[in-house]
């Protein structure tokens, strides 16, 4: 599985679409960094594959009709 990364100019097209005209190529290069960074931080938190595997605490139910 490859890692998704924010490339100068996937950050320049999001800061276009979000009317954020004042970005220099220097902001968006500390921009990508900063994304990807992120990214990476978010890739690290352990992630279970379903809720049924998830710890009970996590979950709670409401009554069960009878």
């Amino acid at each position: 599985m490859t890692k998704p990364t924010w490339t100068n100019a996937e950050i320049a097209a999001f800061a276009a679409a979000n009317a954020v005209t004042w970005l220099t190529p220097a902001h968006a290069e500390r921009f990508a960094e900063r994304a990807n960074e992120a990214a990476a931080a978010g890739r690290a938190v352990p992630r279970m594959t379903s809720r049924f595997v998830e710890p009970a605490h996590v979950f709670q139910m409401g009554p069960t009709r009878r």
